[in-house]
């Protein structure tokens, strides 16, 4: 199992500086623009590393160990590959040509409905403390292809500062490792191990400040993965989908994109439009700082993953109260980023009123940052 790990954290520490020659002699950078918190020429080319050192170290363990598949068949194991890499080209050609906004999502749609046919399907769930399950039945599929296409989404959204995709899929990934290990499914256990090798040599290279993103190809590729990690890690005894684990463990994300819809939404605004008000926006502008952004969302994740696990292993009182108490973290830090971000917002904003007014009785033009 250690294998899948360190093959795919070695694979990417090698790929990476090729990929870092490759994107400088062909120019490829991320265009900066008002939204981007960088500037200087910086390639988002980071997720074919990921993609690639995932995928090698995964079959490479599978076949030096000869490693069953367990309730998974070959054909679902390929059509989650077949899946993931329609998701990653989806991205990486979005990051090179900007593709619009319906033509990624009937791409990811495709790549969703590939893993589906393969038999990752979310029938029902299974719901905390309570116990009660709630089966799906013709709503399964929509439901999967729901979950799938929004997680992988999520995971985009929040890759906005450097090291933040990648921290919350390192400690999601392990996660998953450890729970599909307790529950004795080997495959699901090598593929989130791959994952997380290939997400700890990339921090290396996107820690603050980074040489170079995940982009499109890496952010939809890893949302894409958890996803179907969380439908085949084993956690409830039946075969529903225990729904704390993958939502604790993905919270930050999930809460960050449902807030920000519900934002668009209220302003009348198309639900793709871009903005600056995201949850790692905000940290940055109130830290001022992307090392200490990263490690405010890096120990949130832990708090999240710890809890998750303990959940998934033994979901007792104990380890149901450490679930609430990592939410309630996570829902107490987003709203004090925001009220933070707010007051500065403010401040700011009576600033340049006062500069206008100045202007305006001097009879001279203020100059706005």
């Amino acid at each position: 199992m250690i294998l899948a790990a360190g093959a795919a954290f070695l694979g990417n520490l090698i790929l990476i500086p090729l990929i870092l020659r490759f994107v400088r002699w062909r120019r490829w950078y991320d265009p900066t623009d008002h939204r981007k918190s960088h500037d200087g020429d910086i390639s988002a080319m980071g997720g074919i590393g990921i993609f690639f050192s995932v995928l090698l170290a995964a079959m490479t363990t599978f076949l030096v160990f000869g490693v069953s598949l367990g309730n998974g068949s070959r054909w679902s194991y390929a059509a989650l590959a077949a899946g993931a890499t329609i998701m990653h080209l989806s991205g990486v050609i979005d990051d090179l040509v900007n593709l619009r906004a319906l033509r990624k999502l009937v791409l990811q749609v495709v790549a969703s409905a590939v893993a589906i046919a393969g038999g990752w399907v979310i029938p029902g769930v299974a719901c905390p403390i309570t116990g009660i399950e709630l089966a799906f039945g013709a709503f399964a599929v929509p439901a999967t292809l729901f979950w799938i296409v929004g997680i992988s989404n999520a995971m985009n959204l929040i890759d906005g500062i450097d090291g933040s995709a990648a921290v919350i899929a390192l400690c999601a990934s392990l996660s998953f490792a450890a729970l599909a290990l307790f529950g004795g499914a080997d495959s699901a256990a090598i593929v989130a191990l791959a994952l997380a090798g290939a997400t700890a040599a990339f921090l290396v290279f996107n820690a603050p400040p980074a040489r170079i993103f995940m982009g499109d190809g890496g952010s939809l590729f890893v949302g894409f993965s958890l996803a179907l990690l969380a439908i085949g890690v084993p956690v409830s005894e039946t075969r529903m989908v225990s729904i704390a684990v993958p939502v604790v463990l993905l919270a930050v994300p999930i809460l960050d994109t449902a807030v920000a819809i519900g934002r668009r939404l209220m302003r009348r605004l198309p639900i793709h439009t871009p903005d600056r008000e995201h949850l790692h926006h905000k940290l940055l502008a109130t830290t001022r700082c992307g090392r200490r952004s990263l490690i405010v969302l890096a120990g949130l994740n832990v708090l999240l993953a710890i809890a998750a696990t303990s959940y998934g292993v033994a979901s007792g009182v104990w380890a149901v109260l450490l679930v609430l108490t990592a939410l309630a973290a996570a829902g107490i830090t987003y709203a004090h980023v925001h009220h933070l971000w707010s007051a500065r917002a403010a401040d700011s904003s009576r600033e340049n009123q006062k500069l206008q007014s100045a202007s305006v009785g001097s009879g001279k033009c203020a100059t706005f940052r």
